[in-house]
């Protein structure tokens, strides 16, 4: 059996499909890897029926894959049998698996159904690495949708306790299930593309401009720029701090929306992009702006 629904969750329609048949999954997962490619990520989760005793764990009745706004809720107590497909998947390094403490459930699908995930990515150890000094503990998933991509999750104790192992799931579990999966997701790939804009340094305010996929990628006086933070414009100072490694292209050509376009560093798709002398140029490639941070530090430090 295999049930699609339409789940509405912000400005976004998931479609998430419900099913136990091996023959299912396996249109899903092709219909994945022909849209996206070599590199996935897809964020995972798993459900149980809670246990009648707290301190034991029931096997995991549901596992939910989404990527980009797609979302796969496997009924595991129920399909026919697992295909190769979906174990392919699932243990090809170039698909990323995404989720809070992500290893807690890849545990469990390894010592219950034999399946191995052989990349992992724990978003709220990546989201405590990115911004050290915004979390106290651990944060959970709702906490980290809320801070990092302005999602907010409800989770209803009568739908988090339900019955996961019930031969038909309901409504409210398909969509609660296929939001948990879509919110990791949609985490992981903002921690992927994100750019950190610092000032390191007050009287010497130079900025260093890196990402978590590329790592660093440029340092600039940051004395050379104005940041209007409002309409998220940056621009040159003068016109007479141009790089002669710029390909002609004068730094004012920076001047963009911030939060609308994309900008490639690198001479391999709009020329070595020259910011001022005090520039050292890394690989960027097209980081959407949406995702970029300005953060300034306005300590004595280094200064």
């Amino acid at each position: 059996m295999a049930t699609k629904y339409m789940v509405q969750f912000y400005d976004s329609t998931i479609e998430a499909t419900a099913t136990d048949k091996a023959s299912v999954v396996q249109d899903w997962v092709h219909q994945i890897r022909s849209y996206h490619g070599r590199q996935i990520i897809a964020g995972l989760d798993c459900e149980w029926k809670p246990p009648i005793v707290q301190s034991m764990s029931n096997r995991s009745a549901t596992l939910q894959l989404c990527v980009d706004a797609k979302c796969l809720i496997l009924q595991m107590f129920y399909i026919d049998y697992i295909p190769q497909s979906l174990k392919s998947f699932l243990s090809d390094p170039n698909v990323t698996f995404v989720e809070v403490e992500v290893g807690d459930d890849v545990l469990k699908l390894r010592d219950e159904y034999g399946l191995h995930c052989t990349r992992t990515s724990d978003i709220q150890a990546l989201a405590m690495a990115s911004w050290p000094w915004m979390f106290f503990g651990k944060p959970g998933l709702k906490y980290l949708a809320n801070e990092v991509v302005g999602l907010y999750i409800q989770k209803p104790i009568h739908i988090c306790q339900s019955n996961w192992e019930a031969r038909v799931l309901d409504a409210e579990q398909v969509e609660y299930a296929c939001i948990d999966a879509y919110a990791s997701y949609r985490i992981r790939h903002k921690l992927f593309t994100r750019i950190i804009i610092v000032i390191v340094s007050s009287s010497e305010p130079v900025s260093v401009i890196k990402s978590l996929n590329s790592g660093f990628l440029f340092s600039v006086n940051w004395r050379d720029f104005l940041v209007d933070l409002e309409s998220g414009v940056i621009s040159c100072e003068e016109e007479t701090h141009n790089d002669p490694v710029s390909n002609n292209r004068p730094a004012n050509n920076l001047s963009t929306k911030l939060f609308s376009g994309v900008l490639g560093f690198n001479g391999s798709n709009m020329g070595e992009c020259g910011v001022s002398s005090h520039s050292d140029l890394g690989k960027a490639n097209g980081i959407p702006y949406e995702n970029i941070d300005l953060i300034i530090d306005k300590s004595s430090r280094g200064g």
